[in-house]
């Protein structure tokens, strides 16, 4: 169980509105509760009609069920991780050095051409296994 996680599991937010929408039809399916506040309890069960042959499932039920699956299949659950593709840098780079008679001066010690070799064997130890030229 320690492999399972979910690739967006942002997308698992929108469980929450479907839960508001299961609850205030929950708060609104008893109607005898609901108008028994303003009509009498004698007058009540006479016009209340269908209350018995209700069915437990209901199409606000199949809703509710559908937006869960869709909210769950939608955050991406996996078992395997897969490496970002941004962490790695292996596309293909070219190193182009001018070589002039200006890299031969002595302002920078040792020359500008060895220490711009060296900066070359630097990249070339960070980039091991990328294509490099």
């Amino acid at each position: 169980m320690a492999e399972f996680h979910f690739l967006r599991p942002y997308w698992l937010l929108s469980v929450l509105p479907a839960l508001f929408i299961w609850w205030g039809f929950l708060r609104h399916e008893n109607r005898e509760a609901e108008w028994g506040k303003d009509i009498d309890p004698h007058l009540l069960k006479h016009l209340l009609v269908g209350q018995e042959e209700q069915s437990w499932f209901r199409p606000v039920h199949l809703f509710i069920i559908t937006l869960l699956l869709t909210s769950f299949s939608l955050a991406g659950p996996t078992w395997k991780r897969e490496p970002s593709p941004f962490l790695d840098d292996t596309a293909g780079l070219l190193v182009l050095l001018k070589v002039s008679s200006t890299m031969e001066a002595t302002d920078v010690q040792p020359s500008r051409l060895t220490r711009a070799k060296q900066k070359i064997r630097d990249l070339l130890k960070l980039r091991k296994g990328a294509a490099t030229g």
